[in-house]
């Protein structure tokens, strides 16, 4: 009895050894496993500007849910396991076939027309008086305006679009460092906040606030960066607020006006000071007066004033690069408030 217990306790203490290598084995192929996915997040991140798709196919692979049909067997007997072999090819690819062809017209009150596998849906449309609405909104470049010229729908569209994509970059990235976070942050988030901002830049501080929320949010995403103020953030990461790069956007355009490439058209939008002596630089356009007070906020009145501003080295730049440079450096230096002295890193 005595050998039977002790060769009990040898076999168990064994089986326990067994389990305790077995867990740091798993634990090195979880480390392992993450490492991977960390540097497959870095290298997606510094490549994202010319591989954009890349890193959604990255996310789609990662959301990807089990299968609910497993592999079946067609008629020839052959093993089928895409979705398309498995609706056309098996068995039950009648049956699907009848089934989805049956509920397409549930819920629709148009007129539907069938004929094999193509439906078409129809209705009449009258030509009478009053038998179109008249819509208050257009879109215009992807930027919806209504018969006010008031943008604030396209505010309320942006930040939707910018904060539903950060949320999935938050929820598919391992390791949330500044390396992988800010490259994403610009090269997709941000993006839809400054796509054609001359046309629908923010008039009010709630819409402007509107769209600083999503860079607050996004920077405190970054690892380390928790528990710090919005202000030093921005310091951090050398980054500007959303304020001033739309300012330093409106800058350059206007370069590009007076200056640049489209300095043929510079008739068309703004008129020189008539009086030669100026003080500071020598490419002044003239502050025109205003009747309404919407028309403050165009681009061409608003950005007369911060132009005329722009010392004459900054407006001596022989390319727009150089410009660009200047400027940033400009802004940086004479920004109001605290925490952007630095200029940006992406």
């Amino acid at each position: 009895m005595l050998v039977k217990l002790n060769s009990k306790r040898e076999l168990h203490r064994q089986w326990k050894q067994g389990q305790e290598e077995y867990r740091d084995d798993v634990q090195l192929c979880r480390d392992g496993v993450r490492k991977a996915e960390e540097q497959l997040e870095l290298n997606l991140a510094r490549g994202i500007k010319n591989n954009k798709k890349g890193f959604y196919r990255y996310v789609s692979q990662k959301r990807k849910v089990k299968e609910s049909i497993p592999s079946l067997m067609s008629k020839t007997g052959k093993l089928v396991s895409t979705d398309e072999e498995k609706a056309e090819g098996s068995e039950f690819g009648p049956v699907l076939f009848n089934i989805f062809i049956n509920d397409t017209d549930s819920e629709i009150e148009c007129t539907l027309s069938k004929f094999a596998d193509d439906t078409k849906l129809s209705g009449a449309v009258s030509t009478q008086p009053g038998g179109f609405e008249s819509s208050p909104v257009e879109k215009d470049l992807g930027v919806l305006v209504n018969d006010k010229l008031d943008v604030s729908r396209r505010h309320a569209l942006a930040a939707q679009k910018a904060n539903h994509i950060l949320g999935c970059i938050k929820r598919s990235v391992t390791r949330r460092s500044r390396e992988v976070i800010l490259p994403l942050y610009s090269a997709l988030v941000r993006p839809h906040l400054e796509y054609c901002v001359q046309l629908w830049s923010p008039q009010h501080k709630k819409n402007m606030d509107l769209l600083e929320r999503v860079q607050r949010r996004a920077t405190k995403i970054i690892q380390g960066m928790e528990h710090l103020s919005y202000e030093d953030r921005l310091r951090e990461l050398g980054l500007f607020s959303l304020e001033k790069r739309r300012l330093q956007g409106d800058l350059i355009a206007a370069f590009q006006y007076l200056k640049g490439a489209y300095k043929k058209d510079e008739d068309k939008l703004f008129s020189r000071a008539c009086c030669d002596r100026t003080r500071g630089n020598g490419f002044k356009p003239k502050e025109g007066r205003i009747r309404l007070a919407i028309r403050k906020k165009f681009f061409t009145m608003k950005v007369v004033k911060h132009w005329n501003r722009l010392p004459r080295e900054v407006l001596d730049a022989p390319s727009l690069e150089t410009f660009k440079v200047s400027n940033r450096l400009y802004i940086g230096l004479h920004a109001e408030d605290k925490g952007t002295k630095r200029t940006w890193g992406y």
